[in-house]
């Protein structure tokens, strides 16, 4: 869930996971969503480590 699935340029894949949908989110970015709201999780967060 919450991979991308549409929007200008994009080559695909264009399918959710069973149990989502994808949500236009603009005209270069169309996302995976949950069809049940009450049901969102979010991604675990992602650490970015940046050296000088």
């Amino acid at each position: 869930m919450w991979g991308q699935c549409g929007g200008y340029s994009y080559p695909g894949p264009f399918n959710c996971e069973p149990g989502g949908h994808c949500q236009s989110l603009g005209p270069y970015y169309s996302q995976c969503q949950p069809d049940d709201p009450s049901t969102m999780t979010y991604p675990d967060p992602t650490t970015i480590t940046i050296c000088a």
